[in-house]
């Protein structure tokens, strides 16, 4: 992996979206989860690819969410649009509240002036992202 993938991984394990610093020197305990989806994805065969990992045809993003709202991780990802979108981010430790991360959602799928919250992915918890990939 280059250094750029390895500080994404980084990103990912602290909660931050790629457009925002990292700021701890090791993950924090609220990452077991992540680490735990991880070495799952390792053991079921998937492979890296670039910071995310690919697996029976799709490219899956592992994200750390801490005991959040998984509506409300994906509020905080408004990243830059890329070349390149994972098809799942898995949001590991968070929680599948079905209410919108804030009172006023600022809409979803894809627009001309800027990306929607959380990229054009489908964004899942661990446990979702298990039944989903079946692992």
């Amino acid at each position: 992996m280059s250094c750029e993938d390895l500080y994404k991984c980084r990103c990912d394990a602290e909660g931050q979206p790629y457009d925002q610093a990292a700021r701890m020197k090791e993950p924090p305990p609220q990452a077991a989860h992540a680490s735990f989806l991880h070495h799952l994805l390792t053991q079921a065969g998937a492979t890296h690819d670039g910071p995310w990992y690919s697996f029976g045809g799709r490219r899956i993003r592992v994200v750390q969410g801490a005991g959040q709202g998984l509506n409300s991780v994906r509020e905080r990802y408004k990243e830059p649009p890329a070349l390149e979108q994972p098809d799942i981010v898995a949001c590991a430790g968070a929680l599948d509240l079905r209410v919108p991360g804030k009172l006023i959602s600022s809409g979803t799928g894809s627009s001309v002036v800027r990306p929607g919250p959380g990229g054009g992915a489908s964004w899942m918890t661990l446990e979702q992202a298990r039944g989903e990939l079946g692992i």
